[in-house]
């Protein structure tokens, strides 16, 4: 007992520091938690974000206040996608106010970011914008090197990818970074790098049926052979284009490409075919409703009217397309063909008409620049908010490094606990392991002594149930001899067969701790046979079973009643000097069988006295067997068997009653 209480209070105190530790954890954890519960959430400042970007135009120191405010918060609680989108946004801002070296370092912060949140479309779509800003701030090579970084990306193999393992169609993401490249090469003079990038681009095009950049590619080629002096070509890809581009209305481009090849007869000083080219456009750009490319057209065509000499026919198309004016804007063609008009009108001699179109010419230039220099205080003002949030941003962005150091300090401290920590939990761990260990094999060698001792007490069993009474067998063959002394041989020879029945069946049923009762009940009418054949003289007997009795229900060790009975016979009935009587009975009660052995013999106290003294020391070796045998049974097989002995007849101590309960 002392064993497992020492062991018991080993595990108390290995659990008392696993407890420990596992607290400070827990308190950790609580601060923690409770520094979450007053964080934003990402979304709310994803919305406000873009509702910033929504509302700059109208409202822009708002619109700042609020990038400022969420993005603040976005670095504090390390929302590095929610951080990503403010520094995207704000290079927007600075971009659209062409503040676009701020813009740079505000795409390359959202960038550095994004390239570790595995999201491949909006990594490409900030490395677009970034290359887009550059070209505005005439970095080209920049430009061009962002854009093949995209072109990178989007035609790896799936199973190269890095960016995301998502099957994305980005073809005209790399459309577009192509068809810039082939531009920005063609505006810094790099033809030959410029005409691969853009065959580059029609065959892709080509491949993909897309029209429109098929149409771009065939402009980009035609911009290079004219750049390069090969107007054959030139014309071949504008035509191209042209005729693609009416194909799928796509108005812009067709007019690009119209622009194009009456740039391209002028450079041949063919202006008859300049002009007709501009005709055509303007019939196009009518039937469409496009207004400002009519103007546009009108105006080329009547410049060049005016360099042929051709009056008459400048003035008739500026009259034909005079009334469109009222629809347009004050916009550049608008006042391009009112300065064009009053020049007409000034070489015809109309003075009059010639000095309004001049009048309305200034009053739109005066209005134009006026628009513009409003603009200008608006984009100051803008820029004015923008600097105070980039100042700021670099207050934070130095304050952060400052915390980053201190965090990297704290992490080695952290480190340190955490390795003490992690040997306190292991000494712990180790410690809990080895006492279950030493606790699970004292289980195992108390277990084991238990089955040693009950393995013990079963071969004592086994012995005990091979004895029978020694005076039995010596009795048995006494009788024997004295049939054979007699010359009674028929009944030593009847005796012997029997003896040796129940001889046989005791020893086959001595290997079996139970037997059934049946079984029992005959072993004992075989020895009662025998003894009465033997003292037929000195008692009668009975034996009763109660027909209620479902004798396989029950199980009893063999030879338990043979004991009793042959004490009643011996040392009761056999010293009565009338003859007696032995009943024997097996009645079924309500949760258990009664077995009783009763006889009228001189009874216990009697029998006692009437032994000799050599008697009184022997020990009835039957009783003994028994009284052994039930301790082991209800030591080892936990079943219960109640057995009582009284005097039959308590005033005259005769008789003896044994009763015998099986549960």
């Amino acid at each position: 007992m002392s064993f497992f209480k020492y062991i018991s209070i080993l595990l108390f105190f290995s659990l008392l520091t696993s407890v420990g530790v596992s607290q400070d954890k827990s308190i950790s954890k609580k601060f923690s938690s409770f520094s979450e519960q007053n964080e934003v959430s990402k979304y709310s400042i994803e919305q406000n974000l873009r509702y910033a970007e929504i509302i700059f135009n109208d409202s822009i120191s708002k619109a700042v206040k609020l990038v400022e405010t969420n993005l603040l918060l976005a670095v504090e609680y390390k929302y590095e996608a929610q951080e990503a989108l403010g520094y995207q946004i704000l290079g927007r801002f600075n971009n659209s106010l062409s503040n676009y070296s701020v813009a740079s370092s505000n795409f390359q912060k959202a960038i550095e970011i994004i390239y570790n949140l595995n999201n491949e479309n909006w990594y490409l779509e900030v490395l677009q914008e970034a290359a887009l800003n550059y070209e505005k701030n005439a970095q080209t090579d920049k430009a061009i090197s962002l854009h093949k970084k995209v072109l990178e990306i989007t035609t790896a193999p799936i199973s190269k990818k890095s960016r995301s393992s998502k099957s994305v169609d980005n073809s005209y993401i790399s459309f577009f970074s192509q068809w810039k490249i082939g531009l920005l090469q063609l505006n810094s003079n790099q033809l030959t790098e410029s005409k691969s990038s853009f065959k580059t681009l029609l065959k892709e095009a080509v491949i993909s049926r897309n029209k429109e950049y098929q149409i771009r590619a065939n402009i980009g080629l035609g911009k290079v052979e004219m750049a390069q002096g090969n107007f054959t070509e030139s014309q071949s890809f504008f035509e191209n284009a042209q005729q693609m581009a009416e194909s799928i209305e796509k108005d812009g481009l067709a007019n690009e490409a119209y622009d194009l090849l009456a740039i391209l007869y002028e450079k041949q000083l063919n202006l008859d075919k300049s002009i007709e080219v501009q005709q055509k456009a303007y019939t196009y750009n009518n039937s469409r409703g496009n207004v400002n490319s009519a103007l546009n057209n009108s105006n080329s065509i009547s410049q060049n009217y005016l360099k042929q000499g051709r009056t008459k026919e400048a003035i008739e198309i500026i009259n034909e397309t005079k009334p469109l004016l009222k629809t347009e804007d004050n916009s550049f063609i608008k006042r391009e063909f009112t300065n064009t008009l009053s020049k007409v009108y000034e070489i015809e001699g109309l003075e009059q008409k010639a000095t309004e179109a001049k009048n309305d010419y200034e009053t739109l230039v005066d209005s134009f620049n006026y628009n513009e220099q409003q603009k200008k205080f608006i984009e100051q003002a803008k820029n004015e908010f923008l600097l105070n949030v980039e100042n700021k941003m670099l207050l934070l962005d130095k304050d952060r490094e400052l915390n980053e150091q201190t965090i990297e300090l704290l992490k080695k401290d952290q480190v340190i606990q955490n390795e003490t920590i992690k040997r306190q939990q292991t000494i712990t761990t180790l410690l809990i392991v080895g006492l279950t260990l030493i606790f699970i094999l004292g289980l195992l060698l108390l277990k084991n002594n238990r089955q040693r001792r009950n393995n013990n007490k079963l071969l004592v069993l086994k012995s005990l149930r091979t004895q029978m009474n020694p005076h039995f067998i010596f009795n048995s063959l006494n009788s024997v001899n004295s049939f054979i002394a007699k010359k009674d041989e028929k009944s030593a020879n009847k005796y012997l067969a029997e003896f040796s029945k129940l001889m046989r069946e005791v020893l086959e049923t001595s290997q079996e701790d139970f037997i059934p009762l049946a079984k029992e009940i005959e072993l004992l009418k075989r020895y009662l046979k025998l003894e009465h054949f033997r003292f037929n003289s000195d008692f009668d007997y009975t034996f009763e079973v109660d027909e209620s009795i479902v004798l396989d229900n029950y199980q009893i060790p063999p030879m338990l009643l043979q004991p009793f009975v042959e004490n009643a016979i011996w040392h009761g009935l056999r010293y009565k000097k009338e003859k007696g009587n032995l009943d024997i009975k097996f009645l079924q009660e309500s949760n258990y069988l009664k077995i009783t052995i009763s006889d009228d013999g001189i009874g216990r106290k009697l029998s006692m006295e009437s032994k000799t003294v050599n008697q009184k020391k022997m020990k009835s070796t039957g009783i003994k067997n028994v009284e052994n045998r039930l301790d082991i049974i209800k030591s080892v097989f936990k079943k219960e068997l109640v057995i009582h002995i009284t005097d039959l007849n308590s005033e005259t101590d005769t008789g003896t009653l044994v009763e015998l309960k099986l549960y």
